[in-house]
């Protein structure tokens, strides 16, 4: 060992051993012990590979299985042979009339190959491994070896005997069903990202009035000209019907006040989400969070749920509003009023953690655009995608090229490239490579913590010259110097809670609210069904969009439209 560092966190102890490649190619390993037993941990050190080795057009007409030499977020080399040291190689893959020759190097591949497909039980692919030319080994994978749609493969090299292994990730891309790709337009719906948008409608709990992620929430964000997007979180419930939700667990309030339980999204139909009481509970409190952690880190729910809950509070203000389906808000809500949807899908580690199902990254991205197509005002709509998981946000990509898709970076500040991360994607934990991968993946932008970006302002320059947008998101985004200083870096635009109030304070405007709009604001104490028999009349026709872009105006450029 070249180098030992030993860390304490809570009841782990880490070990980091450093040392020169040995037989597997592997250059570092982190081996983590509790009480006496060991097991290997993720440890993200080497990047994801940036760019493609074959051309495949958007959007898909035909399926395609994306393969990654090695398992990056494993760390796990692509070649491992049992009696050589060597860490470079050429793989040659073959899958029909296509041939590719790729070069491995430290164990890893810098590209990453599509293959295209029409039925997936005929699929076969096949490696032929060359060591100085010379073909040393190889394998055939065939589509039902790809059953799992997305993971990763460990198959014998064969040479008479087997030599080695061969690692390699995959992930298979299915196009869209052929009703909702007859529906599909041609071109981008909105070139511009807009200037400001709500989070969460009006603001997460504790920063509005209105219930978050619901129709009251959304219209009442957007009754000014300044505000013309939402943002809104959609998950799957057990019958793939997209649903408005931040947590990916309802913490159910029970009569006897009793500690509540936790019932994942994904294990609901969609009118038991409906029927859902409106006493919930949000895992944002920071009284989730357990008394060792002091970090003052700004921490997702879906972390916190981790915890055990010692206080519970009612999910948004005292205005309620139904629980939305995603269908709900595009039927409902005033084709003026944008929507910044968040794909909401469970990382890995998140999902081993808490032991709960999830529908798979192509079924989620279906579902999502089917409802998004079928509703026929959605056409004048704009709307724009955007997700935390890097795979997700590039299927939805792939599937079509009508709506934006942008790339969240998990990156908060502190956590830069800090392989105890519990999120191990290094395409997401580091902004610089969440640039690069939105740049390789033909995605359009980049959304940031706003700290990040303050920390680290040559990002905005760096995703500009990339040809990408760029936004934010945080609670600083309510501090109306922090805008301003984001407006100074040429920031496309900002997602900020309570954002009516920062643009009255940063723009000078007024909201313009019809009567109908002031009487709902000024009745918190108004049943839901009456609020709710007045939102179709609420002057949300009053939105004007800041981003249609007029008809024969050249599309803008990365950093123009906040400062427009």
């Amino acid at each position: 060992c070249r180098k030992l560092r030993m860390e304490r966190r809570g009841a782990w102890l880490g070990v980091w051993v450093k040392s020169g490649a040995d037989r597997s190619g592997v250059r570092g390993r982190r081996v983590v012990c509790e009480m006496g037993m060991m097991k290997e941990s993720s440890l993200p050190g080497h990047a994801w590979p940036l760019r493609a080795r074959t051309e495949v057009k958007y959007p898909l007409q035909k399926n395609i299985v994306r393969f990654v030499m090695g398992h990056p977020r494993k760390n796990v080399p692509c070649v491992q042979l049992r009696d050589s040291d060597a860490a470079e190689f050429a793989i040659v893959v073959e899958a029909g009339a296509m041939s590719e020759c790729i070069a491995i190097r430290d164990g890893f591949c810098e590209e990453w190959i599509d293959v295209e497909y029409e039925d997936i039980e005929q699929l076969e692919i096949m490696f032929r491994v060359q060591k100085s030319g010379v073909e040393i080994g190889r394998l055939a994978i065939l589509g039902t070896d790809l059953r799992e749609r997305q993971g990763s493969l460990r198959k014998p090299l064969m040479e008479n005997i087997v030599i080695g292994y061969l690692t390699i990730d995959y992930l298979v891309v299915t196009n869209l069903p052929a009703a909702a790709m007859a529906r599909v337009e041609d071109g981008i719906s909105n070139v511009r990202p807009p200037r400001f948008v709500g989070h969460r409608g009006s603001g997460a709990k504790g920063t509005s009035p209105y219930m978050e992620n619901t129709v009251l929430s959304f219209i009442n964000a957007t009754r000014t000209a300044d505000v013309t997007h939402v943002e809104l979180d959609v998950q799957l419930t057990r019958d793939g019907v997209p649903v408005i939700f931040h947590d990916f667990h309802v913490p159910l309030k029970m009569k006897d006040e009793k500690p509540s339980c936790m019932v994942p999204i994904c294990s609901m139909t969609s009118q038991q989400f409906i029927d859902l009481d409106q006493a919930v509970l949000s895992a944002d409190d920071t009284s989730y969070l357990s008394d060792d952690d002091s970090s003052s880190r700004p921490r997702t729910s879906d972390r916190a749920t981790f915890q055990k809950p010692r206080a519970r509070v009612e999910l948004g203000g005292p205005v309620k509003d139904l629980m939305p389906r995603l269908a709900d808000i595009c039927n409902e809500c005033p084709v003026e009023v944008g929507l910044m949807i968040e794909l909401k899908y469970p990382t890995a580690e998140y999902l081993e953690e808490c032991k709960i199902h999830y529908p798979n990254r192509n079924l989620f991205a279906d579902r999502v655009l089917e409802t998004v197509l079928e509703t026929e005002g959605n056409s004048r709509r704009s709307i724009i995608f955007l997700s935390f998981d890097a795979d997700l946000a590039m299927i939805f990509r792939a599937k079509q090229s009508r709506y934006p898709v942008y790339f969240l970076s998990e990156e908060y500040g502190d956590n830069s490239g800090d392989p105890t991360t519990e999120y191990h994607d290094w395409r997401s934990i580091r902004a610089e490579n969440a640039v690069d991968f939105a740049k390789a993946a033909s995605l359009h932008g980049n959304v940031f913590f706003v700290d990040v970006l303050l920390q680290k302002p040559y990002l905005a320059e760096r995703a500009h010259q990339n040809g990408l947008f760029l936004m934010t998101y945080g609670k600083a985004n309510s501090n109306t110097a922090i805008v301003e200083k984001q407006l100074k870096l040429k920031v496309d635009g900002v997602i900020a809670d309570n954002v009516n109030l920062l643009t009255t304070e940063l723009l000078g405007t007024e909201a313009n609210e019809s009567e109908e709009e002031k009487t709902t604001k000024s009745s918190s104490d108004t049943p839901t069904s009456d609020i709710l028999t007045k939102r179709s009349t609420s002057k949300a026709s009053s939105v004007t969009s800041l981003n249609e872009v007029e008809s024969g105006s050249s599309p803008p450029a990365p950093g123009e439209s906040m400062t427009a």
